[in-house]
Order: C-alpha cells, then sequence, then structure tokens
C-alpha cells in the first residue's frame, strides 16, 4: 500500500493512536499508576488505558 497516500482524516487518527499508545505505556511502566489502575473487566491495563484515552 506504498501507493496509497491516506487523507487528513486518517493521518490525525494515526496520530490520536499514536498518542494513547504512548499514554498506555506510560501508565504500564510505572508501578503506582497501573497499581491505582482499574482495568474494564476482561481487559488488561494497557488496553483499557487505550480505550479510555481514545474514549471508547
Amino acid at each position: 500500500m506504498s501507493n496509497v497516500v491516506p487523507s487528513v482524516a486518517q493521518l490525525q487518527e494515526k496520530s490520536r493512536f499514536a498518542d494513547a499508545v504512548k499514554y498506555a505505556k506510560s501508565i504500564v511502566h510505572n508501578p503506582v499508576l497501573k497499581a491505582a489502575y482499574k482495568p474494564r473487566p476482561g481487559s488488561t491495563v494497557y488496553h483499557s488505558a487505550i480505550k479510555d484515552f481514545l474514549g471508547h
């Protein structure tokens, strides 16, 4: 897909998701924040943090 040019909206969403990953990793790598973070039922702290950041 190297010939496909992403739209502005796709680039914005990609950037927003990258920010969500950075946020989730910052929580997972900090033992105090990880212990205090309440994950969603059946989910990990990492995935819950991404969902919370994105507002899902």
